[in-house]
């Protein structure tokens, strides 16, 4: 598994329960520990409230996430709607995130 992120375009990261903004120190760390498994191992308890999440589950802005694979289209033409997304899943058989990434 590898974390699939959106280079430049990187906002912040929010708790999904509580939305406050989760420090990077905290945030690195999370994710030097996760590394160490591969992206195997990807609970954490949120700093901010508590909650038990999971790293994909953090609120990437812009998205972010961990993947098994990725699907890739540089400088596209145009942008996939939320229908042709459920299409695209349903013919894959998995669950997928769009992420806009600028390097």
């Amino acid at each position: 598994m590898k974390f699939v992120d959106q280079g430049q375009n990187f906002e912040r990261v929010l708790c999904p329960f509580c939305n406050s903004v989760i420090e990077a120190e905290w945030w690195q760390a999370a994710m030097d520990k996760a590394q160490a498994s591969s992206f195997n191992h990807l609970a954490v308890m949120t700093p901010c409230c508590g909650a038990s999440s999971s790293l994909d589950d953090l609120k990437y802005e812009l998205p972010a996430g961990f993947a098994r694979f990725v699907l890739e289209a540089q400088d596209p033409k145009a942008d996939l709607d939320d229908q042709q997304m459920q299409a695209l899943a349903q013919i894959i058989g998995v669950g997928l995130r769009k992420i806009w990434a600028h390097y």
